[in-house]
């Protein structure tokens, strides 16, 4: 690979020199605006939902889907606060300017806070279709098996991380050094890896376990209906709750599919196809703008599961 012509250390290479003024100058207004927006938007809204659900973790919000929405919610802040500055400092000066020591640290932590956020979406996706599955027998979780479970997605988080870090390289001989991931001494192999590992455990699997759990409590809540529900109040219920489960469900998947597929697909066409110099420029900038997406997941989220609580839409009324 010709260092001095790399634009990023792993998936982008050109063969045209990279200039300090890359990008449009408007380009920058647009993406440093945009981001300011979602930089302050999500820090206040997931520190609101934070704040809420601690005041009330004795009383109305001490189930396991509240102490879910408040552990989102610290991954989303750490995202807008950590990820979101970092990478598209990276993207807009297509260099590593914090140094070695910061590469081997913090470049992987966005990986660790999406992994984090998107496996306490499933999580909270389970604990929806665990909830209908026992609604009649009275199962709950003690307050140190819902940090638990917490716990163990960070772990989990932490072990998809581990494989990046360890391969994680820093190069500074040019003006623009690079920090990335290299699986492989064949660049191609390397991104391939790089790309294909966390499409996977970011976007597939999840992805593919969201839809089979909220299909499973959709089914679920038919199946109960036809079995207990024999009064109007109890009729009511149900209708309520279904509709709620359904479109939650139609919320998740589609801000999910919207925020992450974009930058997952700049991935898999840098992985797969050669960009010519002509077009790189033209490519990092949908690059960028989707890395940009993909973090207004942060402003999303607790925007998606407070409307569909009720005791958060009081407690939001209150404040």
């Amino acid at each position: 690979m010709n260092n001095s012509h790399t634009t990023t250390l792993y998936i982008f290479s050109t063969s045209s020199p990279v200039e300090e003024s890359f990008f449009p100058l408007y380009f920058y207004v647009i993406i440093i605006t945009v981001a300011t927006i979602i930089f302050l938007g999500g820090l206040v809204g997931n520190i609101l939902v934070i704040y809420i659900i601690m005041k009330n973790s004795n009383g109305r919000m001490q189930s396991t889907f509240h102490y879910l929405v408040a552990s989102l919610s610290c991954y989303d802040v750490l995202v807008v606060l950590i990820s979101m500055p970092q990478t598209l400092t990276y993207d807009l000066t297509l260099k590593w300017p914090f140094g070695r020591t910061a590469c081997y640290i913090n470049f992987n932590l966005p990986v660790l806070f999406a992994c984090g956020s998107v496996f306490t979406m499933v999580a909270i996706a389970l604990d929806r279709y665990r909830s209908i599955r026992t609604i009649f027998t009275f199962l709950t979780f003690t307050k140190l098996k819902k940090l638990i479970v917490i716990f163990i997605i960070f772990c989990l988080s932490f072990l998809c991380m581990l494989p990046c870090c360890l391969y994680t390289r820093y190069l500074d001989d040019t003006n623009f050094p690079q920090c990335g991931v290299i699986f492989s001494p064949d660049p191609f192999v390397a991104n391939v890896s790089y790309v294909l590992f966390l499409t996977m455990i970011v976007l597939i699997i999840p992805f593919i376990t969201i839809l089979f759990l909220y299909g499973g409590l959709i089914y679920s809540l038919n199946k109960v209906r036809h079995r207990i529900f024999d009064s109007t109040l109890a009729q009511n219920i149900y209708n309520t709750a279904a509709k709620q489960s359904t479109q939650m469900l139609v919320l998740i998947v589609t801000t999910f599919i919207l925020t992450w597929l974009p930058l997952f697909a700049c991935f898999i066409v840098a992985a797969f196809s050669k960009i010519s110099s002509d077009h790189i420029k033209t490519f990092r900038m949908i690059y960028t703008t989707s890395h940009l997406i993909s973090y207004s997941n942060s402003i999303i989220n607790p925007i998606v599961y407070a409307i569909y609580s009720r005791t958060f839409l009081k407690n939001y009324n209150h404040h």
